[in-house]
């Protein structure tokens, strides 16, 4: 009898790690690391407060078992519609009311963007609010760089973002009117990538719109919490609960290895 129940127990205990084995064979994990660029960081043009911290943060999490790596990039030209500059009138930090057609080109604003050619709108479709920011980011550019402390290998997926004079892009899946897609989510069902750990600068804009991006993909989602930085308190603590209240995972560097 004694017999017997051993060999139960062995193959319960057989079961019970075929069943975990099989369940962590199913899941591929990317890092997904938002804008660690100059502009964003101590010296840059729209600097993240202590937004260095994320560095060695982001660095040790590189050594663990990720099946991929994808680093978002802020790439703008150098006429871009976020840029408080390109609009006469007004100031950093303001917003203003960006009207697309059906087309999804932008409608000719109420001011001048300092260009010789705009498109008339035919048929406004849709209306978002823009912050305007300072220069930044503008491709090409050193402030538009990596940090020179973040690793970044060669196997790594580069993503740039914001490419387009006409529309913002915080996500690093999609610009701000779902018009165009940066390819991440492409390269994502590539891979077969089945969750993401995100983290990066700033919490409250790039890096909770990216997050909740992934979130509508389909992707099991993690927020590695301090692996990031945020302009405000207040827009952290938004974001924060916008997240939980979407089935975001906010968790911090030292458990992210349990979920691989």
């Amino acid at each position: 009898m004694k017999g017997i129940t051993f060999s139960i127990s062995i193959s319960l205990i057989f079961l019970v790690l075929s069943f975990i084995s099989g369940d962590r064979a199913d899941r591929r994990s990317a890092l997904v690391i938002v804008d660690v660029q100059k502009c964003f960081l101590t010296g840059g043009s729209l600097q993240v407060p202590k937004g260095e911290e994320v560095i060695p943060v982001i660095n040790r999490l590189r050594n663990l078992p990720f099946d991929l790596i994808v680093l978002s990039q802020d790439w703008h030209p150098k006429n871009h519609i976020s840029f408080a500059d390109m609009h006469p009138g007004h100031s950093v930090f303001q917003t203003v009311n960006l009207t697309f057609d059906s087309n999804n080109q932008l409608c000719q604003p109420a001011w001048n963007l300092n260009r010789s050619q705009t498109p008339q709108c035919q048929g406004a479709t849709q209306t978002i609010e823009q912050t305007l920011w300072p220069r930044h980011c503008v491709a090409h550019e050193t402030d538009s760089e990596f940090h020179p402390d973040l690793i970044v290998q060669p196997s790594d997926v580069i993503i740039q973002k914001g490419t387009n004079q006409d529309i913002d892009s915080y996500s690093a899946f999609a610009d701000n009117i779902r018009s165009a897609s940066t390819g991440l989510e492409a390269v994502l069902k590539q891979r077969g990538i089945t969750q993401v750990f995100v983290t990066g600068l700033a919490y409250e804009y790039c890096v909770a719109a990216s997050v909740m991006d992934a979130v509508s993909v389909g992707l099991t989602t993690y927020f590695i919490e301090d692996a990031s930085r945020s302009i405000t308190p207040e827009g952290q603590l938004l974001a924060h609960k916008e997240m939980l209240s979407r089935g975001v995972t906010v968790l911090t560097s030292d458990q992210v290895k349990s979920k691989l």
